[in-house]
Parts: C-alpha cells; structure tokens; sequence
C-alpha cells in the first residue's frame, strides 16, 4: 500500500510540475484550472505507467499477476486518490481565500485598477486587470489624451482543451434587456500543449480576444450595481463549437469609470495625482 502511495505521490508531483511547453506565458489568474486539469490527467497517466512497472518486476508469474488484479488494484486506486487529495492536485473553481463577491465594493476594485501611461503616450490605459481574483477576463479603458475620448473594451482569455482551434468570432450579451452581438478582435492564439488520446490528440487552446462596448453599455452595466448583490453581466463568446461564458461584476464598470473620470480632471488641473503602476 504505501508503494502505491509512493507511486501516487510522485504522480501527483509529476502533474504540478510537468507543465506543457509555453504555459507558463497564461495570466496567472485565468486559464488556471483547464492547465491543471491537463497536468492532473498528464500525472495520473504517470501514475498507470509506474505502477504497471512496478506490478510487472514485482509479480511475474501469470498467478501472481492475477492475485493483483484481484486484490491489489483496489488498494492501488485508493492510493490515487489519496495521494492526489494530499498533495493538493483537486483543483476547484474556487479557493478559500476568495473574496464573496457580494463583498466586493467599487471602492476595493477602484485601488486595484492599472493606470498605464507615460509623458510619450498618446493614450492611457486603465484596466481592471489587477482585482485579486480566480477569473479569466477584466474590462479595460483606453483614453485619448488628446480629445479626452474613451473607448471601452472587455478583454478574455479563452482556454480550453480539444482536438482543434474553435476560432471565437463574436460575443452575445444584453444591454438594457436588448440582446446584441458584437465582433470580436483577436489578440493572439497560443497553444499550450498537446497529450495523445486513444486516437487523437488533445491540446489546451488559448485565444485571448477583445470586445468592444460603447460608453453607454458600460454605463448600463454599472448602474447594474447594488450592495450585496451578486449581479452580473453576462457574456457568450461564439467559435466554430462549444461556447464559452463570461461574467463581469458591474461594480467593476462602476471603478473603471469613476477612475477614468478622476484621471480625466486630474489632467485637466495638470495635478497628475494619479500615479501609473
């Protein structure tokens, strides 16, 4: 038993490290749990291979073989579990120190937006990449420092394991309860890794696409706020297969605005209070 154990801890460590080639360029906060998903899998393969080494040294005889498949192989399934339950490899879509939702207020995502600008930009960019959660997609603002003009745009990460690209195109919301569908601009198209199925090959896809929304969606969206409320604004973002949803907290329509605002007087008054991080 504890051999099976062992097995089932290397595996388990094997998952965490064995990361495909250029994951390690995915946004820490997004995307996370479809690449542990496929290190969890990459590991468990491990851990039938090892132990299918081990039982074939340990047990040569056609009896002995037999006497495993009877008894051991319980034991041996126990001890994935268990292993990967110790070691951390269960992976959830939510953690412990995740914040409720219902908790978070415009001012806590307001201190955490990312001002991006310097005296050679034409534009500023302010987004709410920076909020400390377990997501995959934030809303950005790129301001004009010219015209004062802004334009308002959701930025996602697609992430997903399949046998081909699914080439997300355009996304479905609603905006004051009238349905819309919006094109989207591809920022880049990555490929994660590739493990071999029973007659195919499965890859972790990663597209990160922007959206476009005008100031009065975003607007509506914020107005979508109340406190305590667990509200969203809800995206569907449409490939060649298998739609893929998003949700963007209205409170953070509520902060990006309020910031846009603050950094638009603050230009006008020359204070430059704001300070790019």
């Amino acid at each position: 038993m504890m051999k099976h154990y062992r097995f089932a801890v290397a595996a388990c460590r094997f998952a965490k490290t064995a990361r495909p080639s250029g994951a390690d360029s995915l946004d820490a906060r997004s995307g996370w749990l479809e690449a542990a998903r496929h290190r969890v899998r990459v590991g468990v393969r491990f851990l039938v291979a090892a132990a299918a080494t081990h039982g074939f040294f340990a047990h040569r005889s056609l009896k002995k073989m037999s006497a495993l498949r009877a008894h051991r192989v319980p034991a041996f399934v126990i001890s994935i579990g268990t292993a990967i339950s110790t070691a951390g490899c269960v992976t959830t879509g939510s953690h412990a120190n995740r914040v409720e939702v219902s908790q978070v207020t415009p001012e806590l995502i307001k201190r955490q937006i990312v001002l991006t600008d310097s005296s050679l930009d034409v534009t500023a960019t302010l987004s709410t990449a920076g909020i400390v959660m377990n997501r995959s997609g934030h809303l950005v603002a790129l301001v004009d420092k010219e015209t004062g003009g802004v334009a308002y745009s959701y930025i996602a990460q697609l992430v997903y394991s399949d046998e081909g690209w699914r080439y997300y195109s355009s996304a479905n919301s609603s905006v004051n309860n009238s349905p819309r569908q919006t094109p989207v601009q591809v920022l880049s198209r990555n490929v994660a890794g590739c493990s071999r199925a029973v007659r195919t090959y499965n890859c972790t896809y990663d597209e990160r696409v922007a959206v476009p929304i005008d100031s009065e969606a975003v607007q509506w969206i914020a107005s979508l706020y109340r406190e305590g409320s667990d509200v969203r604004w809800v995206l569907r973002f449409n490939g060649d297969r298998s739609p893929i949803t998003h949700e963007v907290l209205p409170q953070e329509a509520v902060a990006l605005r309020a910031a846009v605002g603050e950094y638009l007087a603050q230009r006008s008054t020359g204070s430059g209070a704001i300070q790019p991080r």
